[in-house]
């Protein structure tokens, strides 16, 4: 994964380069890099991934069709069309979804995997938002613990949760 031609700062302007993950696929990648462990004395009541398909577009067990979540041949607009290159993953990145997926991830990240009725986030993380760090209600959580040094933190989260891509500008 950090071979040195996949973090070549030049193929990131090469529209042939890289893929977009499933956003499914992105929560559980995110899940497993931050160590999530879920809390025995706690049950999935509705399911651990039920209902995302409304907030992320995707959800477990539970396609649109026989086929998939999107179009084997789909090319968003753009560089992607001029090349001819298709993204069959990009179909289900709307601007709701991406905005529905940021905050769900910013929740779990706060509350921990949570069930309620007024979350900001996506449908398993739905609960009343307390205070940031309060995660009593929580059926599981994050159990990553960064380095007190910001530079080693920020290099481990690199490294875990984009391959050693994330570029100096926004480290």
């Amino acid at each position: 994964v950090l071979d040195p031609e996949s973090v070549s700062a030049v193929l990131d302007s090469d529209p042939s380069n890289g893929n977009t993950r499933e956003p499914l696929l992105k929560l559980i990648q995110m899940m497993r890099s931050l160590s999530f462990e879920r809390r025995p004395q706690m049950s999935f009541r509705y399911g651990f991934f039920d209902d995302l398909h409304e907030d992320i577009g995707q959800s477990v067990f539970k396609p649109p069709n026989q086929f998939s979540f999107f179009s084997g041949d789909y090319t968003p607009s753009g560089v992607f069309n001029v090349a001819e290159l298709v993204a069959p993953e990009a179909q289900l990145m709307s601007m709701g979804n991406i905005v529905r997926f940021t905050n769900g991830i910013f929740d779990f990240i706060h509350h921990g995997l949570a069930y309620g009725h007024q979350s900001r986030g996506f449908a398993p993380f739905y609960k009343q938002i307390g205070d940031v760090g309060d995660k009593s209600s929580s059926v599981g959580v994050l159990t990553y613990e960064p380095s007190a040094d910001i530079n080693t933190a920020i290099d481990d989260l690199a490294t875990l949760l984009t391959a050693g891509r994330l570029s100096e500008e926004n480290r």
